[in-house]
């Protein structure tokens, strides 16, 4: 966890110093609709800063689901007369993640351009069941840093389509708690379970793309 923390210092102290060191006048402002497929997990983008050093926000994998019903049990006698119970259960979750960055661009020809950066990842999710009698809540908190490497292309002067792969470190700091006999009419005593996780991952992997249309605003 500290050496996360240290890296994501040097990238804010980094990218600080690099975007004061550029030349050129030319500000941007950019704001587009990403995604990582093509029909599903769509989220936000905006950029700023000069036409060949900006930064940029992005909010992604934004959901979740509420229950509208409460779990109930169901009783019933099978065909040869033995007793058996039938239960129904509720689930509700949500997530959300942020990145910021920045990304240097190079051009390649008049309307096309790669580019290179560093970002800094943040996650929440959260789930909860409730069954009949017990009770499972999931919370997940995952802070990373990961590498950004793209290419833009300029459909027209205010509309740009950029696609990008995003290699990452990340930390997985996790806790569930699992309650049984929440039910004070059943007599069982009541009790919980804590689980506590703690994982290191690696996304190193160049099939995830994410894909941007975006609308650009130049002020001289």
């Amino acid at each position: 966890m500290k050496k996360i923390q240290s890296l994501i210092l040097c990238f804010l102290v980094f990218g600080f110093i690099s975007s004061y060191a550029q030349d050129n006048n030319e500000h941007v402002r950019d704001l587009g609709l990403s995604s990582t497929s093509l029909t599903s997990g769509y989220g936000f983008t905006y950029y700023w800063g000069k036409s060949n050093f900006l930064w940029s926000l992005r909010a992604m994998s934004m959901s979740g689901g509420i229950p509208l019903n409460k779990p109930d049990s169901i009783n019933y006698t099978n065909a040869v007369g033995g007793y058996s119970t039938n239960y129904t259960s509720t689930s509700a979750s949500y997530n959300f993640g942020l990145s910021l960055g920045f990304e240097k661009y190079s051009n390649l020809t008049e309307k096309l351009s790669s580019y290179i950066g560093i970002n800094v990842l943040a996650s929440y999710q959260y789930s909860s069941t409730k069954n009949w009698n017990d009770k499972i809540n999931n919370n997940i908190i995952q802070p990373g840093i990961g590498l950004r490497l793209g290419v833009i292309y300029a459909i027209t002067q205010s509309f740009c389509f950029r696609a990008d792969i995003n290699p990452n470190i990340s930390y997985s700091l996790g806790k569930q708690i699992h309650y049984e006999n929440i039910r004070k009419d059943v007599g069982a005593d009541s009790y919980q379970i804590t689980t506590q996780t703690d994982k290191l991952n690696f996304n190193l992997s160049n099939t995830g793309v994410t894909f941007t249309i975006s609308y650009r605003f130049i002020k001289k």
